[in-house]
């Protein structure tokens, strides 16, 4: 969502397309790194297991934070969804998208986790 606020002049959908690209690469470097350090992974199991899990959260997050935005706050979508800096309406509709979106991904996430068994409990 952070990647939206710099690319404000451009389109709605541009910005769409170019958050999931961005949000989808560092979640994916994260948790290859995250498996590959904690969980003493091999790079290439590792790269295999994050890619799944990642595309899956990656977009479950995205469209559960653009809906909320697009119901909530409609504004955003257009081409002038410059945030005033003097209204906290633009921060706590993006702090509720995304915790919505984070929320929304975690059944998925333990539905996998418990699957391969890398569950910790």
């Amino acid at each position: 969502m952070g990647t939206a606020f710099y690319l404000i002049d451009y389109n709605f959908y541009f910005v769409l397309l170019i958050s999931l690209v961005v949000g989808f690469i560092s979640c994916l470097v994260f948790m290859v790194i995250w498996n590959v350090l904690f969980r003493q992974m091999n790079l290439k199991d590792a790269l295999k297991s994050s890619y799944k899990m990642s595309i899956i959260s990656i977009l479950i997050m995205m469209i559960t934070e653009n809906i909320v935005i697009i119901l909530i706050a409609p504004k955003f979508t257009s081409h002038h969804m410059a945030m005033d800096s003097h209204s906290s309406h633009g921060y706590s509709t993006m702090i509720f998208a995304m915790s919505l979106g984070f929320l929304f991904s975690l059944p998925y996430n333990y539905y996998h986790l418990q699957k391969t068994g890398k569950i910790c409990h």
